[in-house]
């Protein structure tokens, strides 16, 4: 069952006085097809941030790139991957039903379209959030949901003849449309909850900027990002989980930047003015310094991660950032969603954000 939204009722996101202060927070997938096993290790281990969990070993919709392509015009799902089919007979209507419903949802003249709601089968973590009761928020600041990144839907997506929908403006549009009104929804939903709500943009295809293989140009970036972000009374996160060109996010919506500090924690010192810019203005850092690899996650220790994560934040300090502004201003992530790893190493991969967490907050952040 869809959960139902009360008509009227107002999202928020965090207040522009809170500071993270090095809490720990998720970023998106884990391993396990069991959503209240997930849903515990979430909760267990990350104690002011609740996230829902995407849970792409449960079935080929909880793919990030199926997850919120439901409604989408022609769509297909496999278990290799999503299409948009133009040739199926029921693509025109689709299409133009999706911008004459989201028209008059957007001008204030009719409700969220039925396209809206990211249904069970698509996200059974969401939905075992959206159920639990209130004793088992007590104590928490914030809570978290996440959809696929504009740019990044728009490149994993393609039709029949595998050029990705980025590239024909109609569907590009439509992409941006969906998302939006899937966001919306899903902010309203987790609002019910009675917290803030935090709204993340997962976008690892952005690492693909300036690649001669995809072109595309920073301005159609930032139009996307803010087409899917407008009217969202959330706090806005965009995470990137590679290299790419910090300046196509930082001065954008995102309130929280999220990067693989793990490794990549040299490409955003490469931006200090717009590192600075964005933590004086309230903006926060999310550092991906938990890898997301086994291999590496194998060989991680709690001292060699902060050791990392002190390098990271001196790399920015080094080009004029105050430190304590870096720590007040900081959450602790893993480098990227823990979909590849066992949920036994998945559950240590958390277990270490908390740790190391608790040690810079010891440490008197």
């Amino acid at each position: 069952m869809v959960p139902v939204v009360e008509q009227g009722a107002v999202p928020r996101g965090l207040p522009e006085s809170w500071e993270p202060r090095c809490a720990a927070l998720a970023i998106g997938s884990l391993p396990h097809s069991d959503p209240d096993l997930a849903l515990e290790l979430v909760l267990g281990e990350l104690p002011e941030i609740a996230c829902w969990p995407q849970l792409p070993a449960a079935g080929p919709q909880e793919n990030m790139y199926a997850q919120f392509s439901e409604g989408l015009p022609g769509l297909v799902v496999e278990r290799d991957g999503v299409r948009c089919e133009r040739s199926r007979p029921e693509f025109q209507a689709q299409f133009e039903a999706l911008f004459d419903s989201y028209i008059r949802w957007a001008e204030g003249s009719g409700p969220l379209p039925g396209i809206a709601p990211v249904s069970m089968d698509y996200a059974r973590g969401l939905y075992r959030l959206l159920s639990v009761p209130p004793a088992a928020l007590v104590g928490r600041v914030a809570v978290k949901g996440q959809v696929t990144g504009p740019l990044s839907l728009g490149l994993a997506v393609t039709d029949e003849s595998r050029r990705p929908l980025l590239y024909d403006d109609g569907l590009r549009e439509a992409i941006c449309l969906l998302l939006r009104i899937k966001a919306a929804w899903q902010e309203q939903a987790l609002a019910a909850l009675g917290l803030p709500v935090v709204m993340f943009l997962d976008e690892p295809y952005m690492s693909t900027y300036g690649s001669a293989y995809f072109n595309y140009d920073a301005s159609l970036v930032r139009a996307m990002i803010a087409s899917v972000t407008a009217g969202l009374k959330a706090t806005i996160g965009v995470h990137c989980c590679a290299n790419t060109d910090w300046s196509l996010i930082l001065g954008g919506p995102a309130r929280i930047v999220s990067f693989d500090a793990y490794g990549y924690a040299e490409t955003l010192a490469l931006y200090p003015d717009e590192v600075a810019a964005h933590l004086d203005g309230g903006g926060m850092l999310a550092f991906g310094i938990v890898p997301a690899l086994a291999g590496d996650l194998d060989a991680a220790a709690l001292p060699d991660l902060l050791k990392r994560f002190r390098y990271a934040v001196s790399l920015l300090a080094q080009k004029g950032i105050q430190v304590e502004t870096i720590l007040r201003r900081s959450l602790i992530t893993p480098s990227c969603g823990l979909r590849g790893l066992t949920e036994e190493k998945a559950a240590r991969a958390l277990r270490l954000c908390r740790a190391i967490s608790e040690s810079l907050r010891e440490g008197e952040v």
